[in-house]
């Protein structure tokens, strides 16, 4: 999908809830933070899982007593490590060299949140929307015998998704704490390389909140 094509979904999905949000909507203003594993995803069976972590703010708007538009800026560690084995060069036995690569993300997250029960209460949500993210920077790692760590550019900086979970909201002193559980799958091919499979960013997430009333509930 082109990107300018995703950014201008992404612009109006921010707008239009706010503009069929009810006169007291609730809004509630948030900081989280947890930790993720990610892998990127292709044909190549070798890829494993990179443990990392991320946060950032978030914002809801209540749309109705059940069902609220929740953005957040976050950011966030994705990547994925593979290991080879009985590595040698030039008659050197480097032994097994495990390579990770870490790429980190500004991400928008653009969720909707389904609620239950009643303002104020202790609450069950399930969350659902579209991502976009931007790359800030990437490393790759080598551990083994050479251990390097090497700044390169070999992905591509914009990417985009959809992510879907589920949590608990619970009040406690005028404030809220949010659990949440997430999976997210890229839908870009974020190589840049002019061969090999096509690599798409997925992720695990368990993420803690804490939101702050401004408005309403």
């Amino acid at each position: 999908m082109n990107r300018k094509v995703v950014l201008a979904l992404c612009a109006l999905a921010l707008a239009a809830p706010f503009a069929a949000a009810p006169a007291h909507a609730g809004v509630t203003l948030g900081l989280k933070a947890g930790i993720t594993s990610s892998q990127l995803g292709s044909d190549l069976g070798d890829l494993k899982w990179r443990a990392g972590v991320g946060g950032g703010g978030s914002l809801a708007v209540d749309l109705t007593p059940h069902l609220a538009f929740a953005p957040e800026l976050l950011w966030l560690r994705k990547g994925s490590t593979f290991t080879s084995t009985d590595v040698s060069f030039g008659g050197f036995d480097f032994g097994n060299i495990r390579t990770g690569i870490d790429l980190d993300y500004v991400e928008v997250p653009l969720l909707l949140r389904l609620q239950t029960g009643a303002p104020g209460s202790a609450r069950l949500m399930l969350v659902g929307g579209p991502t976009v993210a931007f790359k800030v920077s990437e490393k790759l790692t080598t551990d083994g015998l050479l251990d390097t760590h090497l700044n390169t550019d070999e992905m591509e900086t914009f990417d985009y998704g959809v992510a879907v979970g589920a949590g608990l909201r619970l009040p406690a002193g005028g404030l809220n704490w949010t659990f949440e559980a997430r999976y997210e799958q890229g839908l870009a091919d974020v190589s840049k390389l002019p061969f090999g499979p096509d690599l798409k960013n997925g992720s695990v997430q368990a993420l803690v909140g804490l939101e702050f009333p401004l408005i309403g509930r």
